[in-house]
């Protein structure tokens, strides 16, 4: 009975292992365990959207940094050919002075 709110009544002979009993519902108790259970969702799903929101941030840091990184390797690329007047998008282009 996992999980499940019930209550066992009844009564048992132990010296002659004989008995009667039955399993009745406990709504208070049903209640108890359904509204701990909303509760272990929500929270599950607040640290389930703050890791996305903490992903997202990181990603996003991690591409403006890779394009930072692009733009300084590829400007110091043109330097090297002798042009200093140029900045790389895809390819060398003139920088609009």
């Amino acid at each position: 009975m996992n999980g499940v709110c019930v209550r066992w009544r009844g009564w048992i002979d132990l010296e002659r292992l004989d008995g009667v009993g039955c399993l009745e519902y406990d709504e208070d108790k049903a209640q108890i365990e359904d509204s701990m259970l909303r509760d272990q969702i929500e929270r599950y799903n607040q640290r389930l959207r703050d890791f996305e929101e903490k992903q997202r941030a990181y990603r996003g840091q991690q591409e403006r940094s890779s394009e930072q990184e692009l733009e300084v390797g590829a400007r110091s690329n043109c330097e090297r050919a002798g042009n200093r007047d140029f900045v790389y998008t895809k390819q060398c282009k003139q920088l609009s002075v």
